[in-house]
């Protein structure tokens, strides 16, 4: 959320595939991670932004695999990461 400390991250799991987490301050200073999400092999990008001018705030992934390019739009919500929109991103994990 603005104002707090949170970070995602993409990473390389053990059987080869990447996977996307966002680790989350929860107000009081702690923090949790938030379920793995499938993410792009190749080429990833993050980028956070106020779409709605709203809190919280929204993260962009986009990324390729093998030439098939994908992105998708999501939001910290309910303690994970929801998939707000999206296309292509199903080729390119």
């Amino acid at each position: 959320e603005e104002g707090n400390h949170d970070l995602v991250v993409i990473y390389t799991s053990d059987d080869k595939l990447c996977w996307t987490v966002a680790v989350v301050d929860d107000g009081s200073g702690e923090h949790y991670y938030t379920e793995p999400t499938p993410a792009p092999r190749q080429n990833q990008k993050i980028r956070f932004f106020n779409m709605d001018k709203l809190g919280p705030l929204e993260v962009m992934i986009t990324g390729d695999k093998d030439g098939q390019v994908g992105y998708a739009l999501y939001r910290v919500m309910d303690g994970g990461l929801i998939n707000l929109y999206g296309e292509g991103m199903e080729d390119c994990c």
